[in-house]
Parts: structure tokens; C-alpha cells; sequence
């Protein structure tokens, strides 16, 4: 929904669809920041239950904003490669973790499993001059109690 100064329209501008049935694209939608550095914010989105390699793996996208945007083309995508981890469940821009001056990007796997324990997990993933994001992932530390 493109904002205006009477607020949102009753229609949606853009729409995403997933082509797999159960994958639950659009339970976690955010905007991403400026992650391809052209003045203009994305927007980051997921399916949680999208099944590649593994079953419920989960997938994130980063759709890239334009000033006459008509669809959300697809700039960056990751996946879980974990079965059941619904990675994507949650998404985020995590502004600028690092202090580079370029947007960084969190992603929750809530069903993430070490060895036989469901423990979850948080993924960073850092941007990089240029416009394209950081892999390999670097995950976020588990906390021990």
C-alpha cells in the first residue's frame, strides 16, 4: 500500500504470491532499509513453511522499492537448509550493526534444532558496500543459562 496524505488506499499497489501451497509467505513482512543503496527502501518478507532441500526450511526474500514500483522484483533471497527450522518466521531490518553505514538484516529460525534439541536460532545477515548482503550467515550467539 503506497502511503499518500489522506493515507493508504483500499487496495493493495503490490502483491506477492507465493507458487507453493502451504509456505506461508507474508506470516513476517518488514521494511528492510535502503539494502541496494539507490535511495530508495526495500522490503524484506518470507515463507517460513517454503520447502526446497528440506522440508519447512523456510525462505526470505528482499524485494527492492523503486519510485514507480508496480511489483516487488526479487533482489536477494536466502534459505534455511534446515529441515522444520521455519527459518523466516520473523524478519527485520537490524539497522547497522556493525557501524558501516549499510543496512544489516535479522532472521528468525524459532524451530532451529542442534542435534535432537528444538533451541532456535537468530541470523545476521551483513550488507555489503554494493549493495548485496553478506553470506555466509553469521548467527547470533545461543544464550546459556
Amino acid at each position: 500500500y503506497h502511503g499518500s496524505s489522506t493515507g493508504p488506499g483500499d487496495a493493495a499497489d503490490v502483491q506477492v504470491f507465493s507458487s507453493q501451497e502451504f509456505s506461508q509467505l507474508g506470516n513476517s513482512v518488514s521494511p528492510a532499509g535502503d539494502i541496494n543503496q539507490d535511495g530508495v527502501d526495500d522490503a524484506v518478507y518470507a515463507s517460513f513453511g517454503f520447502s526446497e532441500d528440506q522440508a519447512n526450511e523456510g525462505i526470505v526474500y528482499v524485494g527492492l522499492g523503486s519510485s514507480s514500483i508496480s511489483q516487488l522484483p526479487i533482489y536477494w533471497s536466502a534459505t534455511g537448509n534446515k529441515a522444520d527450522a521455519y527459518f523466516g518466521f520473523c524478519v527485520s531490518s537490524a539497522g547497522d550493526v556493525n557501524g558501516d553505514g549499510l543496512v544489516d538484516l535479522a532472521v528468525g529460525a524459532p524451530l532451529y534444532k542442534m542435534q535432537e534439541n528444538i533451541v532456535g536460532r537468530a541470523f545476521l545477515f551483513l550488507g555489503q558496500a554494493g549493495g548485496s548482503i553478506l553470506i555466509p550467515r553469521v548467527y547470533l550467539p545461543l544464550l546459556n543459562r
